[in-house]
């Protein structure tokens, strides 16, 4: 079970985006788009901890350089405060994840 801190979220991300940087690789896939990485990170992200566990969407809110990223995707019309909370974790994982995917890219 991971620590829950910001420093292990960011460890994370990190390994998401090197993971998938590494499975749909430019040198071996020359003519990937990004759909392939973004149902690689969709699903990465979709079931891990950090969305997973509800006490653990509070540290993706917190440490997270992407809290707005929610406004791009838009929500799942809801009353349910945790549904929602979740939903603005995954958005905001999602989007640090593609930009540690951007960062390490090595075309």
């Amino acid at each position: 079970m991971p620590e829950c801190s910001t420093r292990d979220y960011w460890n994370t991300v990190k390994s998401i985006a090197t993971e998938c940087n590494h499975e749909i690789s430019w040198e071996e896939y020359p003519d990937v788009d990004d759909d392939a990485r973004a149902e690689y990170i969709w699903e990465s992200v979709d079931g891990n901890y950090y969305i997973v566990y509800n006490y653990a969407n509070e540290t993706v809110l917190d440490a997270t350089n992407n809290k707005d990223a929610v406004d791009e995707y838009g929500l799942e019309p809801t009353t349910d405060w945790v549904k929602l909370r979740m939903q603005t974790a995954f958005f905001a994982m999602t989007a640090d994840v593609w930009d540690k995917v951007r960062e390490q890219d090595y075309r």
